[in-house]
């Protein structure tokens, strides 16, 4: 029975109204994404925040839970608060609020994850972050993007697959991730091929036979690289090759990619 005061209810009775174990309501309290009041006796909720949330989580289209720019600011300054300490739950817990928001993984990456990874490469470049630190955020970063793509929807099997290729000589690997990420969720599968020489990739996309590609590049000596992959790639497949990196919007990616029609 619900124990009800004051018209409030618990946070177990909350939980039970949303279907979501207690544990998961308890992290919404944490985060925010279910507002609460904590008193004496626990948690105590008002029956029309826990009803928003479950249309929140229920809607079927794209909602603006984050939409606007102060929402922006207070994500990216929680993650990266999150990165930098080296903590992978409280930035899964970040990535969990956009995505029950049902905030679509372009945006996700392109408004909060690589500002935030932006921001970090600053504070290594000042001295502010050590080389140890930037490394466990940039695998903090890949966990939480990784969690995020594998709550999309399934693939369209007529888009097919899209190809993200890492030229050999990159170390850098959240372009390409994102990129995919992306890509995901605009209903491509994808395959990411990781530090390739331009001599093989023709060969290796012959194999995945992909109805696009994407050659993701951050390092200046290899955009040459990336330019003969773009190049051996449409030519001999006759594939939509687009290269991103530094500097390139996944936007225009995704409207790119979008624009590619469903393979043959």
């Amino acid at each position: 029975m619900d124990r009800e005061a004051d018209g409030s209810i618990d946070l177990e009775t909350a939980a039970r109204r949303l279907g979501v174990h207690y544990q998961t309501a308890y992290r919404w309290v944490r985060t925010g994404f279910l507002p609460a009041v904590k008193g004496p006796g626990g948690y105590r909720l008002a029956p029309a925040d826990v009803e928003a949330v479950a249309t929140l989580r229920n809607a079927r289209r794209p909602l603006t839970y984050t939409g606007r720019g102060r929402d922006w600011d207070r994500l990216r300054e929680q993650l990266h608060r999150a990165l930098v300490a080296g903590d992978d739950t409280a930035a899964r817990r970040v990535f969990e609020m956009v995505h029950l928001a049902r905030v679509p993984v372009l945006d996700q990456c392109e408004q909060m994850l690589a500002p935030s990874l932006r921001r970090i490469g600053d504070e290594w470049e000042t001295g502010e972050l050590c080389g140890a630190r930037v490394r466990i955020a940039a695998g903090i970063a890949e966990r939480v993007l990784d969690w995020a793509v594998g709550r999309l929807d399934a693939p369209d099997p007529a888009k097919g697959i899209a190809l993200v290729v890492t030229p050999k000589g990159e170390d850098h690997r959240l372009p390409s991730l994102m990129a995919g990420a992306v890509l995901r969720d605009a209903g491509w599968a994808f395959r990411e091929i990781e530090g390739v020489a331009a001599s093989e990739v023709v060969d290796l996309a012959r194999r995945i036979r992909p109805t696009l590609a994407v050659v993701s590049v951050t390092r200046r000596e290899a955009v040459d690289a990336a330019t003969e992959m773009q190049v051996d790639l449409g030519e001999s497949l006759g594939l939509p090759v687009f290269v991103g990196g530094a500097g390139k919007s996944l936007a225009v990616l995704h409207d790119d990619a979008l624009a590619v029609g469903p393979r043959p």
